[in-house]
């Protein structure tokens, strides 16, 4: 590594934010000349950079060294993808499955918006390391101590708040879906138990198609149209999600019955995110970019 990273990084990066130390940043600085011996930062990509360990926040900073080196104006995030198998193991509760799927809900949530998500559900629990992977069911009644695959909570028109397998959920979706991680610093937050508790709590309550709608035409919030004070009588998806980690205390003060799909993926909640279903790569547009406590 031919340049000091720690000085491009506080460019365009506010460690604070992250909670991140200058200890911290040397040895990201150390990684990556130990990895990338002779080689400039700017030939590196984000998958390299994520490999490791590096914050979102770091690596978009040097995605804007990158492009200013280059005379641009920016750079478009690029898009990791992996498979099922590979993040079976690393999802973990308060992580997030976003969805843009093909039904009639999803194509006019993403038509009006001009966003690809138009669905998210919130990880519960973790796959078992020790039970015998078998092929994942689309539904949960329960959840074993010992289940193979990470439970997803939920809420479908169909069935309102439910308990899926996040297997059978990126097996049987028809649309692109990707795996978005919370941050360090965020977990840390997150109290899992109060979270599961809450969720566990809601299941079976109906859908909010109310919400659903206004939820499409959020943008009319600014003079009074679509905006909705929060209830918990009913769940949308991003409500729910949202919800959950409020029960958990990783975020207060936002309105659950507000949050858009959207705004789940653009919280700077997250460390990275990976697509896990889809033919074309596709970046989820403002990530991690918007503050929330």
């Amino acid at each position: 590594m031919s340049e000091d990273v720690v000085s491009i990084i506080l460019q365009y990066y506010d460690p604070s934010v992250d909670g991140v130390d200058k200890k911290s940043m040397l040895l990201w600085n150390k990684r990556l000349k130990e990895t990338f011996p002779g080689e400039s930062v700017v030939h590196l990509s984000d998958a390299d950079l994520y490999s490791l360990g590096l914050p979102v926040g770091v690596v978009s900073a040097i995605r804007c060294h990158k492009a200013n080196s280059q005379g641009l104006r920016s750079l478009e995030p690029e898009v990791s993808s992996m498979s099922y198998e590979d993040i079976r193991l690393l999802m973990q509760p308060g992580d997030v499955l976003a969805f843009s799927g093909k039904a009639l809900m999803s194509r006019l949530t993403c038509l009006v918006d001009g966003d690809p998500v138009s669905h998210v559900g919130i990880v519960s629990a973790a796959a078992s390391r020790t039970a015998p992977v078998t092929p994942p069911p689309a539904f949960l009644a329960s959840i074993p101590a010992d289940h193979p695959h990470p439970v997803l909570f939920e809420s479908t028109g169909k069935h309102g708040v439910q308990k899926t397998c996040v297997g059978g959920r990126i097996r049987d979706y028809n649309g692109k879906m990707w795996w978005l991680r919370l941050s360090d610093a965020a977990r840390a937050r997150l109290d899992v138990p109060l979270m599961l508790d809450f969720l566990q709590s809601q299941k079976g309550k109906k859908y909010d198609c109310r919400q659903a709608f206004f939820c499409v035409f959020d943008f009319l919030d600014g003079v009074g149209l679509t905006y909705t004070h929060e209830s918990y009588e009913k769940f949308f998806c991003s409500e729910l999600v949202v919800a959950g980690w409020k029960a958990g205390r990783l975020v207060s003060y936002v309105n659950s019955s507000e949050a858009t799909p959207m705004d789940c993926c653009r919280y700077n909640l997250w460390d990275s995110y990976v697509q896990v279903k889809g033919r074309e790569p596709e970046p989820i547009p403002g990530f991690n970019t918007v503050h929330i406590h």
